[in-house]
């Protein structure tokens, strides 16, 4: 009985080795956090309640779409590193989009938006 303990003991610790190595290989199984500063103007300032999205790019939203805060920021929490659109709309200014590899646990982006009479 001693042995089959010892021989299950083994196949649990190796397939617990086999999962974090195939987790720790396998980005797109890693979560990731954006955070998306929108801004505009010189000297920039923060845009209030611009409406910043997230698709992956097959088309499919990742998150819900959120509402920049009063300095500008948006935290989208638990996104997959994967390449995604963002999309960025505001009263008064240009509709952002851009394609995004995010491969970093903590992503940061920077955005300037252009105003519609520029």
């Amino acid at each position: 009985m001693r042995t089959s303990l010892s021989v299950h003991s083994l196949a649990v610790l190796v397939a617990a080795l086999c999962a974090t190595t195939s987790m720790a290989a396998d980005p797109l199984g890693e979560k990731a956090t954006l955070q998306v500063h929108v801004l505009s103007g010189d000297p920039p300032m923060p845009i209030l309640n611009a409406a910043v999205s997230v698709k992956g790019s097959d088309g499919r939203e990742l998150a819900d779409a959120k509402r920049s805060d009063t300095h500008g920021d948006v935290h989208f929490l638990d996104l997959p590193r994967v390449e995604m659109m963002i999309v960025i709309v505001a009263n008064g200014y240009k509709t952002f989009k851009a394609l995004r590899s995010v491969d970093q646990p903590q992503d940061p982006l920077t955005v300037l938006l252009e105003r519609l009479d520029q």
